[in-house]
């Protein structure tokens, strides 16, 4: 209750939002359990399976939110409850397709606890990790809607629809590239690696250079010309989303070897780096946000070159256990 009510002071005194920010974790596990059932899925080579529950998922959601908007005549209330509704029916669509998980436990399969000690560095780096990227996203709007509204909304609108190309992409192709990374044998790891890259390459030049050049043509032709600095942004912004096609698979190989001391020492840079810039720049938000886009896709470089670097001790060493 005492939580409740800094909540409620907190957000304009609002009774409503309150309670749906104290029951919140509700949807945050119900994500959880949705993603550790694809990661299963991932393990297993289900793809197949995997896009049919994304579909089902995108649908359950949207459709459980209109019918939750025609019932209720709208407002928040509507759109949380749909949204919850929706992820708990994918939920139990996607339980029905892994009856093995429901089975008896092997004997001979490690408990819990072994599991606990053995992979005792996933939770422990990893969720600071997440914690750190939530920074750098949420930091930079911050600094670009203190510097102007107005620009937040056209960054937002470029940003949203650049993670179009960003996710079809990166998204196929992580999939696949985790689980042959999780069963690579020493030696065999950099060879995957450049060959990933060089795939995720081909697919991503083409659209990533058309969309440069014509970005700001396209946007207020698609979107009204009130949305004409939209399209500049997504020229700016074009260099690093590029980028993160590249990394985007292989940020798994640190997982994989258990380097993730390696990823959480990148990410702490990686968002330092552009607040910094966003902080001191002197140059007009339109002109930050370019030099911030170039920032950006040389940190995702030296990723990739820790990635490889990665690969490479791997493959010299024989195996996860001997990597330091």
């Amino acid at each position: 209750m005492v939580g409740a009510t800094v909540l409620r002071d907190h957000y304009h005194h609002s009774e409503q939002l309150m309670w749906w920010l104290m029951i919140s974790g509700v949807t945050v596990f119900l994500v959880a359990q949705i993603t550790n059932v694809q990661y299963w899925l991932t393990r297993k080579g289900r793809f197949g399976d995997i896009a049919r529950n994304r579909v089902f998922q995108y649908t359950a959601v949207a459709s459980c939110q209109l019918v939750a908007g025609l019932i209720m005549h709208g407002g928040l209330s509507a759109i949380i409850i749909g949204t919850i509704t929706g992820q708990l029916l994918t939920l139990v669509f996607l339980e029905r397709r892994v009856p093995e998980l429901h089975e008896p436990r092997d004997p001979e399969a490690p408990t819990m606890r072994e599991m606990m000690r053995r992979y005792w560095k996933m939770p422990l780096l990893n969720g600071p990790n997440v914690f750190v990227d939530s920074i750098r996203n949420n930091g930079i709007n911050l600094f670009i809607g203190a510097a102007s509204v107005a620009a937040l909304g056209q960054f937002q609108l470029a940003w949203s629809t650049m993670q179009v190309p960003v996710s079809l992409i990166s998204g196929s192709v992580s999939q696949v590239f985790l689980k042959k990374l999780s069963d690579a044998e020493p030696g065999t790891m950099a060879p995957l690696v450049r060959a990933v890259l060089w795939r995720a390459f081909l697919a991503a030049i083409v659209p990533f250079a058309l969309l440069y050049l014509l970005a700001p043509w396209l946007f207020p032709l698609v979107f009204g010309p009130t949305w004409d600095d939209a399209g500049y942004y997504a020229r700016a912004l074009t260099p690093w989303l590029f980028m993160n096609v590249l990394t985007s698979p292989i940020s798994n190989i640190f997982v994989v070897t258990e380097q993730q001391s390696r990823l959480l020492a990148f990410a702490v840079v990686y968002c330092a780096v552009p607040l910094t810039w966003l902080w001191l720049s002197p140059l007009p938000i339109m002109q930050t946000v370019y030099v911030l886009g170039m920032l950006m896709a040389v940190m995702l470089v030296v990723m990739l070159c820790m990635a490889l670097l990665t690969a490479r001790r791997y493959d010299r060493t024989g195996g996860r256990d001997d990597v330091r």
